[in-house]
């Protein structure tokens, strides 16, 4: 998989630190085989090694490698150039490594280059348990810088395929359970127990935080750390994240899983912890980490709050605050200590934004008078048109939950709709019967495909492999304004599939062939193009309508297409296989969702979103 395809969208946490740099001390640096043949490892000039290992690989529950590495304690970062590995193995893997212990089934983390599958990330999150994947785009030995960051338990890997490696590009971001001291260093597996695998790594940088100098009062934060957290996809450099929500967070109506309330709570605690000690940078990262996994956690929504205020950003502040205070009255009853927080929060929160608790109070007031007419009025319509009220006006983020209890089964998501009956087939020949589309989404895709930026996913999904999937009416949206969304589509399926930006009009409306949005539809053998119309003077008030421009052949030769459409204030590019078919910039209208939209069945591979 390509660079540029994978990218991985986690933008939220680059964990860069300000630490002492030095090369990695012979003296200090310790070998091993772990569960493998003997191994050797030589120190060429102050930053160089050349290391031999075997192994029958790091993946499952055990692995098998020679590591070379040091105790350390603390965040730390170690960086190191592959400049050559010996191909034993398509997954015989050279590369960085954490690690708690030196036992077969450790936790880890680390990031790797390999002859045959390009970089790759992987992880192990409890002793004897499985490993994950990610791949993460294409690399080769010479030019293949790898990074891996620790910051309290968050852990970050980068690699820079440039010749001097400054182009950094984060590849992921994970909370790894590590206690200290940890084994940091490199390592080689030839994934194959009968041979040994020689890999030379040059550049070699451990920075540890017991070594760190202060940080300089006026310090700019460098280039790269800027470039590392955005993806590699073309026409994104100039676009900003949003600051008042965090890319990747879940709608309220969705709530996070224990899980990922856990995770969210951790980051939050290590986030406090480094406002305590002056490093604001970082803790924002790990707050803005925290709410990508529950956006409904208070103690970072609190941090944040606490963080805009000192900023003089009174909007942002109140706003959070607001939030936190709501959090922490709904888990008061849980969490006693929350209680003197819920006042702190209000106290602050009242006094950036006098109002905001009087309109919290309205709010209150109108959700209550809505849950009367719902008791005294339950025909199907007005139930309808009470639910959409909550959501329009997103009642469950403001008003307590206890006050909303009516509107919980109003909320609920629908059942799948059941199998038309044989007399319903038999009338559906002349008046069609259109049936909402069951939803099947695998608890992994869904994390999987949230991480990747998506908000609203439907439809039937089956995992073929690490970010490619089997489709049937499926949909995926997020609300984005200006961004980039991707996906790779493969020829043989039977449904068609639709890539737009701007998606909030009606398909294929009348002669002109109007599209829902701007972007691209896959239908057989041929991909339409729907790009601005000023058609009988629309665009004069800008409303320059999608139309079909044309259609783009795909061969029959080429089994699978990239598909790329990226949106910056009016500029639209449509890319098909790294080719930029279209280009425009006009003054189009801002609305509408960012949507994949699948109709039948089809294969596709990592559908991505990012922007505003």
């Amino acid at each position: 998989m390509s660079n540029k395809v994978q990218g991985t969208f986690l933008q939220l946490l680059a964990l860069t630190g300000v630490l002492c740099s030095g090369a990695l001390p012979a003296a200090e640096f310790i070998s091993k085989d772990i569960n493998a043949m003997a191994g050797s490892t030589t120190q060429v000039g102050a930053d160089g090694y050349d290391i031999s290992g075997s192994g029958h690989d790091i993946w499952g529950t055990s692995d098998g490698f020679r590591f070379v590495f040091q105790r350390v304690s603390g965040d730390f970062e170690i960086r190191a150039r592959v400049v050559s590995q010996q191909d034993t193995n398509e997954w015989a893997k050279a590369g960085v490594m954490v690690r708690q212990s030196l036992a077969p089934g450790s936790i880890f983390g680390m990031i790797a280059i390999t002859p045959a599958k390009g970089c790759v990330f992987q992880r192990r999150n409890e002793p004897g348990g499985e490993c994950e994947n990610r791949e993460c785009g294409a690399a080769r030995p010479g030019n293949a810088w790898l990074r891996l960051t620790r910051c309290g338990k968050g852990v970050t890997v980068f690699m820079a395929a440039d010749d001097d490696g400054k182009n950094w590009q984060k590849v992921n971001a994970e909370v790894l359970d590590l206690a200290d001291p940890v084994l940091v260093g490199l390592f080689v597996s030839s994934h194959d127990t009968r041979v040994l695998s020689a890999a030379s790594f040059r550049n070699v940088v451990l920075k540890t935080e017991a070594e760190a100098a202060p940080e300089p009062e006026a310090a700019a934060a460098p280039p790269e750390a800027v470039a590392e957290s955005k993806p590699n996809i073309p026409g994104l450099s100039t676009l900003d994240s949003s600051a008042a929500k965090p890319p990747g967070a879940k709608p309220a109506a969705v709530g996070a899983t224990p899980e990922e309330r856990n995770l969210a709570a951790a980051l939050a605690a290590s986030a406090a912890k480094l406002v305590a000690a002056g490093k604001t940078d970082k803790a924002r990262d790990l707050c803005f980490r925290a709410l990508a996994n529950d956006e409904d956690c208070a103690e970072a929504l609190f941090e944040l709050g606490k963080m805009f205020e000192k900023e003089g950003r009174s909007i942002a502040a109140g706003d959070f605050l607001l939030r936190a205070g709501r959090q922490f009255a709904k888990e008061e009853a849980s969490n006693p200590t929350f209680g003197s927080k819920r006042l702190d929060a209000e106290r602050r929160a009242k006094t950036l934004n006098p109002y905001g608790m009087r309109i919290t109070s309205l709010m209150t007031d109108y959700a209550l008078e809505l849950g009367q007419i719902a008791k005294k009025v339950p025909d199907s319509l007005t139930q309808e048109e009470l639910a959409d009220r909550v959501a329009a006006l997103q009642l469950a983020s403001v008003v307590p939950a206890d006050k909303l209890q009516w509107a919980e089964k109003l909320m609920a998501p629908k059942q799948p709709a059941k199998p038309a009956t044989a007399d319903e087939e038999r009338r559906s020949r002349f008046v069609p019967i259109k049936q909402e589309a069951a939803t099947s989404v695998p608890p992994d895709v869904e994390r999987t495909l949230k991480t990747a930026g998506w908000t609203t996913i439907t439809g039937a999904w089956k995992k073929k492999a690490d970010n490619l999937y089997e489709v049937t009416d499926g949909r995926l949206e997020a609300p984005k304004l200006n961004g980039a969304l991707q996906v790779t589509f493969y020829k043989g399926g039977t449904g068609s599939l639709k890539v737009m930006v701007r998606n909030k009009q009606d398909d294929d409306r009348g002669y002109f062939s109007w599209g829902s949005g701007y972007g691209f539809k896959v239908e057989g053998n041929t991909a339409k193009m729907y790009t601005p119309s000023s058609y009988y003077g629309l665009g004069n008030a800008g409303g320059f309508r999608p139309s079909m421009e044309r259609e783009l052949p795909l061969p029959s030769a080429t089994p699978k297409f990239r598909l790329l459409v990226t949106i910056n204030g009016g500029a639209l590019d449509l890319t098909l296989n790294e080719k930029r078919e279209h280009h425009s910039n006009y003054n189009l209208a801002k609305d509408g969702s960012f949507l994949i939209g699948i109709e039948g069945t089809v294969t596709i591979e990592s559908p991505q979103v990012l922007g505003q």
